[in-house]
């Protein structure tokens, strides 16, 4: 209590100029305390110091010390409803992330299927090397599907046991290691590689 009154009585101060202000007055018998410690005393100021910066009543810059006030219902009202606004920030860009880890799997596995569905029948893989697809941007899940014209000629593209879910995300500023439609041309074009070399290509999951 003491360093708190100090400093609000002065406005601005130091350290050293409160310190040495309670050294005093514990010399001049000022203080009750009778007890004479002068280490001691400028490390609880240090101390009190410290606490009455993380309430934010002081705010220090260099060595200059500045009251501030105590802190009202109000403005802790406002400080409340910020921390609030950044929680829910923080968890919609959880969500964002969560989806775009949901796809990136959905991507990772229709790839698999369709290299082991490939390596299945090798021969059927070389001699349909030209995929006639096309892509339509969706507004509402704003992703770019792939669609083939030729779905049912184009073995690429065609499952006689099932589909293959070929959606990929396009973006134009990525830093993460995306699938982009050069890269799945290139993969659908050279399927006469060998199924470990192909494999090599794809991104591991690193979860």
């Amino acid at each position: 209590m003491k360093v708190c009154e100090k400093v609000e009585s002065k406005g601005t101060t130091t350290y050293n100029e409160v310190a040495d202000e309670l050294v005093a007055e514990l010399k001049d018998g000022t203080l009750e305390d009778g007890h004479y410690d002068e280490k001691n005393i400028r490390r609880r100021v240090y101390d009190a110091i410290n606490v009455l910066m993380a309430l934010d009543i002081i705010a220090k810059e260099k060595k200059a010390i500045m009251w501030q006030g105590f802190p009202t219902s109000r403005s802790a009202a406002q400080q409340a409803q910020r921390l609030q606004g950044e929680q829910y920030a923080l968890l919609g860009e959880l969500g964002r992330k969560a989806s775009y880890l949901s796809e990136l799997v959905e991507q990772q596995k229709a790839l698999k299927h369709l290299l082991e569905r490939n390596s299945r029948n090798p021969d059927a893989a070389v001699a349909a090397q030209r995929c006639t697809c096309r892509s339509s941007w969706c507004r509402a899940s704003r992703m770019r599907r792939w669609r083939c014209r030729s779905a049912r000629t184009c073995r690429t593209c065609s499952s006689t046991s099932s589909t293959i879910p070929l959606r990929f995300t396009m973006m134009r500023s990525c830093s993460r290691r995306c699938w982009s439609t050069k890269r799945c041309s290139s993969v659908w074009q050279e399927q006469q590689l060998q199924l470990q070399q192909l494999t090599l290509w794809q991104p591991q999951p690193h979860w």
